[in-house]
């Protein structure tokens, strides 16, 4: 009878993980997150006298970083364009509101409808990622990603729907 003995690289690993899996923690992933971390916390900060802007500028931040690392990591993956398509729509309807209705119609009415679309607008996100984790795994990527988009489209609506009237 043949005594096997385990390699050396099982014997090292943890139980049930395999060899061919990437490691958690590297270099590259602890230089992203800390330049994330480094972003957040001055973004968060230029809200003290204003929490509107800091939100806008922290959610504005955080979908930039993640977004380019989302789209540097998995470019043909449609959770990378939900953002881009939500800002485009988003602008294009700042723009065409702001052209078509009167400004304090615009303001009114315009920015309370796009202020409390955002509530759909993160129940659709959440949902979307829900079922992105179960069918593929967990992204804090791209989860930060969305929230991030979230955080700027409830940050500039917000603002809009607040802006005092000139």
């Amino acid at each position: 009878m043949e005594h096997k003995s385990p390699d050396a690289c099982q014997s090292v690993i943890a139980p049930g993980a395999s060899p061919k899996n990437n490691p958690r923690f590297t270099i590259k992933g602890l230089l992203f997150w800390t330049a994330v971390v480094a972003g957040v916390i001055p973004a968060v900060l230029s809200g003290q006298q204003d929490p509107t802007t800091g939100i806008f500028i922290t959610g504005v931040y955080l979908t930039v970083v993640c977004g380019i690392a989302t789209l540097v990591l998995h470019p043909r993956s449609f959770d990378a364009y939900i953002p881009i398509c939500g800002t485009i729509l988003l602008l294009a309807l700042l723009f065409l509101s702001a052209a078509l209705l009167p400004m304090g119609k615009m303001r009114d009415t315009m920015g309370n409808l796009l202020f409390f679309s955002s509530f759909p607008l993160g129940i659709y996100l959440l949902i979307h990622n829900v079922r992105r984790i179960n069918n593929m795994g967990f992204s804090l990527v791209i989860s930060i990603y969305h929230f991030g988009f979230w955080v700027a489209w409830v940050g500039l609506t917000g603002a809009i729907a607040n802006a005092p009237i000139t």
